[in-house]
């Protein structure tokens, strides 16, 4: 048999959706230094903490905190190409 299976729209939409969410992270993993004050001192209080807590602990606080900064700076950058399509249409 020579069966053709097609794809369906959703599935094009959902990668067409992951390229882009992938093209955002990519852009703002480019565009936002990490080397900067602020996170120099999330760094060395990270680590000060880590002499009480437990290590595996403080991974998963900074792993959180990271994820939530990640999704937040995503979804500024979406709200922004956002507003910028409407001011220019």
């Amino acid at each position: 048999m020579n069966a053709k299976v097609r794809k369906t729209k959703t599935s094009d939409r959902s990668k067409k959706a992951n390229s882009e969410s992938q093209a955002i992270a990519k852009r703002l993993d480019e565009s936002i230094p990490l080397n900067t004050a602020e996170w120099k001192k999330v760094e060395q209080m990270l680590m000060r903490l880590t002499e009480f807590a437990p290590t595996d602990l403080i991974f998963d606080v900074a792993s959180a905190i990271a994820f939530y900064a990640d999704d937040q700076a995503r979804r500024g950058y979406i709200l922004g190409a956002a507003d910028s399509c409407k001011l220019v249409a």
